[in-house]
């Protein structure tokens, strides 16, 4: 992460001592990072007010905050068992995905109702 982001650092810092929000339920979730495929199936997921919300399995988080009113918002995510510093991306919103090509993508569905396009993506290293 560049130090052109100090606050974006500072609160992701913050949000990975917090567990997952009270309230989450099962999804079907996938959260790619630049290439990478984190999450790739069910998942939990939890929303808040205003449209943020989190998508968690395991040791793999992915938090989008959305601006509201607006198709844009910053996503945040981290693998705490890989070692790899956790990342932050401004994101647009597709349909029911949040990213930025080549970046990152985060997604999350009701279980059972991911569209084709979304299925046989490689699986989660």
């Amino acid at each position: 992460m560049s130090a052109r982001h100090p606050i974006a650092a500072a609160l992701l810092l913050g949000l990975a001592a917090l567990p997952c929000p009270a309230g989450a339920r099962p999804a079907d979730c996938l959260v790619q990072v630049e290439g990478r495929t984190l999450i790739n199936g069910p998942c939990d997921f939890a929303a808040e007010a205003g449209g943020d919300f989190t998508v968690t399995l395991g040791p793999r988080k992915a938090q989008v905050m959305v601006d509201p009113g607006a198709r844009q918002g910053r996503a945040f995510y981290e693998d705490s068992a890989s070692g790899e510093p956790p990342g932050v991306a401004d994101v647009r919103r597709d349909g029911a995905c949040w990213g930025q090509p080549r970046a990152i993508r985060v997604c999350a569905w009701q279980p059972g109702e991911r569209p084709a396009a979304y299925r046989n993506l490689p699986a989660a290293r």
